[in-house]
């Protein structure tokens, strides 16, 4: 073996016969000293994965039905250089959270990457990694449902309206974008106004979001549609219903909505954190 200036060794003319084998693991055994990884590529999985040392500079794609995690060990187990980048990338419906080994930190906010999603982890010191999220923002699902029987009401209790939709979350730390038009608001007796509010479950978040005035006693008035947006947060991966009710201000007169059977709809959006 021959080495440069700065003492690298290479492979020189007189070692190509005898030399070969041990000159080739001396320059491969520099390159991972160096930490220049030639293990670039994919590292596709099908479970729950614990990383190897092989994966430095990979990306590792997790293609799980269900939820799952990508593990980082311990540097006593794999001995990963500092400086150490792990891609994943999650390719499965399952959500993919990455984890540590005990004795493993990871810093910065970890969420489950849904199908789609990725990140990174470096390593930044011998049992320490920073998480690097791929960019939250970024709409992941949408739901969408219609409404159009009519819904009477003639008191101050709230009653459903028919309009209602369901979406599972992918990861408890995203949000849910909703969006309603609750159309054909107004009243038939009397002199009331129609109340409607949007619920998560039987829980109100959003109270009144339309009260639609009205005018003399029974005068039929509908006033069209009342809309609203709401960014909500169900902290939750399991299935989440959203719907609006609806009642008379007055208790004493019949409000109504989807009035003549006018369309309402809702709208669910999952947006990743």
């Amino acid at each position: 073996m021959a080495t440069t200036s700065y003492g690298s060794p290479y492979v020189s003319g007189s070692d190509l016969v005898a030399g070969w084998p041990a000159a080739s693991l001396s320059v491969a055994n520099a390159i991972d000293a160096a930490g220049y990884y030639i293990g670039r590529g994919i590292n596709a999985q099908t479970a729950s994965y614990t990383g190897v040392l092989t994966d430095a500079g990979k990306t590792v794609t997790m293609t799980v039905a269900t939820s799952n995690t990508f593990t980082v060990p311990l540097n006593a187990t794999v001995a990963y250089p500092t400086g150490t980048r792990i891609n994943i990338l999650n390719l499965g419906a399952g959500a993919c959270t990455v984890t540590a080994t005990g004795g493993v930190t990871i810093s910065g906010t970890i969420a489950a990457l849904a199908q789609n999603g990725a990140a990174a982890i470096v390593k930044t010191g011998t049992d320490t990694w920073s998480y690097i999220a791929s960019g939250g923002g970024k709409v992941l699902q949408i739901v969408n449902a219609q409404a159009s029987a009519p819904v009477s009401n003639s008191t101050s209790t709230p009653v459903d309206t028919g309009l209602t939709a369901t979406i599972t979350p992918s990861s408890a730390s995203n949000k849910i974008l909703v969006t309603v038009a609750q159309s054909g608001l107004g009243k038939t007796t009397n002199n009331t106004s129609v109340g409607v509010k949007l619920l998560r479950g039987a829980t109100s978040i959003l109270n009144p979001f339309e009260l639609a005035a009205t005018t003399a006693s029974d005068t039929t008035v509908t006033t069209g549609a009342g809309c609203a947006t709401f960014l909500d947060s169900p902290s939750t991966t399991s299935a989440t219903t959203y719907k609006t009710q609806c009642w008379s201000s007055q208790n004493n007169a019949v409000v109504n909505v989807q009035s003549n059977g006018s369309y309402s709809t809702i709208t669910l959006m999952e947006i990743s954190a």
